[in-house]
């Protein structure tokens, strides 16, 4: 849960950030920083949703069967439909931060990457052994 409220922070400072840009990337930054901050309050709404839940679901929670050692919910357990909530609103979370995270691929787009790869020289193990042996003298 703590790494849902990292991210929910972020997304407000980056739709934050949003609104102060002066850079154009190609794209209409004042929607796409909109949309950021639609997102993140969503993310907000869903994670105060899901702690408040997931607490309820917790406190009520009395397992259908005491003697089991089953840390699982079941469908009888008292609770279970709340912590139904809770866990459903952490998927809408985790995918409002993917859905966050793609609002970056247009201004990303731009960026290019030049990868070199140069040839690697393979030492063969005599060579090695030979190199230790005078290292060593």
């Amino acid at each position: 849960m703590m790494a849902f409220l990292g991210g929910t922070v972020y997304m407000f400072l980056i739709a934050s950030l949003g609104f102060r840009q002066d850079v154009n990337f190609g794209v209409d930054e004042r929607q796409y920083a909109k949309a950021r901050l639609v997102m993140a309050i969503l993310s907000l709404v869903s994670f105060i949703i899901s702690m408040t839940s997931s607490s309820v679901a917790w406190y009520q929670w009395i397992p259908f069967d005491p003697t089991s050692k089953s840390i699982l919910w079941n469908k009888r357990d008292k609770g279970y439909n709340v912590h139904l909530v809770a866990t459903a609103f952490e998927w809408v979370m985790a995918l409002d931060l993917l859905a966050f995270l793609m609002t970056f691929s247009q201004e990303l787009h731009i960026i290019q990457l030049q990868v070199v790869l140069s040839r690697l020289q393979i030492i063969s193990s005599s060579y090695k052994r030979s190199i230790l042996r005078q290292v060593m003298i």
